[in-house]
């Protein structure tokens, strides 16, 4: 029997197995030529074709027309695109399938979710929340917190531990999310480049594009060094400019204070706590330090794919019957 996990999160789907992680790839559709592109093929070309892609179709997911932006398919069909081609790369051996779902959902969205996880052919055992299989690990005469981020949503997870693990409370920054940190740091690297060459890579969609593809590999860099060189093409050549790491990571100062309140404002009065971080939070520069200013805190880094991991570990066998939630 091969059991597959796939956490559904749109800052990066994850499926992973008994043996490690599989798949991960971004919540990004683009329409082209009538042919949905998905994932990493379409982050690849969103910035060229703004008005033909969307990010936003997992955390609205619903059937209605528009739901996904204007003159794209519904929300649901992007999502079913971007589901049955990771279930064509990664699941088709699959005797059973977690499908691992973020607490937001409504009962209307986790139907649907499963609907189109059928119509792909998955069979599904079992619906599992993120923060409950995140947290299974025991951490005794601790409060325990997960905290995780999608593109639009950030949430700070109380999870109660027993016999199992279950969420107490989750409370959210709603309408600030990965997608707006990304963009403010994109921004202030554009500015860096304004500064120092005149040269603005958001007024043509080449460089914009060719802005937003490196930025995660300089965003990394910058949780090691002080000081980097960036550079771009433009018109044959490429342009350079030098940034400092305070430079870059003040853009998120902002949203960095606003997490950790969110973790401070739901801490118990007394005692130890424990917070653990997803990789999608902790690969921002500097974050990491933020919440380490906590007191009496101790900050644990997840790595990728950790969810969907923990939950082929946490969830019971199939014994047939109907998809439970757990």
């Amino acid at each position: 029997m091969t059991v597959l996990a796939i956490d559904i999160n749109d800052a990066g789907l994850a499926v992973a197995n008994a043996d490690g992680v599989l798949a991960v790839e971004p919540g990004v559709a683009v329409v082209e030529r009538g042919k949905i592109l998905t994932g990493d093929q379409a982050v690849a070309v969103a910035r060229l074709r703004p008005r033909q892609a969307s990010s936003r179709f997992w955390s609205v997911l619903s059937q209605e027309p528009g739901s996904a932006g204007v003159d794209l398919p519904s929300a649901a069909e992007l999502a079913y695109a971007q589901l049955s081609a990771l279930w064509s790369k990664a699941g088709q051996s699959a005797t059973d399938v977690l499908l691992v779902v973020p607490a937001a959902y409504r009962s209307d969205q986790l139907g649907l979710l499963l609907g189109l996880a059928q119509e792909c052919g998955m069979p599904v055992r079992a619906l599992v929340d993120t923060a409950a299989a995140a947290g299974h690990r025991p951490y005794p005469d601790a409060q325990l917190v997960y905290l995780d981020a999608g593109l639009y949503r950030v949430t700070a997870s109380v999870l109660e531990q027993g016999a199992d693990v279950a969420v107490r409370s989750e409370h959210a920054l709603l309408q600030s999310g990965l997608a707006g940190v990304t963009d403010a740091f994109a921004r202030r690297i554009a500015d860096a480049f304004v500064r120092a060459t005149r040269f603005n890579p958001f007024r043509h969609g080449e460089t914009e594009q060719a802005l937003y593809d490196r930025l995660p590999r300089w965003l990394e860099a910058l949780q090691r060094e002080e000081r980097l060189e960036l550079q771009l093409p433009y018109g044959g050549e490429d342009v350079r400019v030098n940034v400092e790491r305070d430079e870059i990571v003040g853009a998120a100062a902002g949203f960095y204070r606003a997490i950790a309140q969110l973790v401070a404002q739901n801490r118990e009065s007394n005692g130890r706590l424990v917070v653990l971080v997803s990789d999608r939070l902790a690969r921002l520069p500097g974050l990491v330090g933020e919440l380490a200013r906590l007191d009496d805190a101790h900050i644990e880094v997840l790595e990728r794919g950790h969810a969907a991991r923990s939950a082929l570990l946490a969830a019971p066998r199939a014994n047939g019957g109907d998809v439970r939630l757990l």
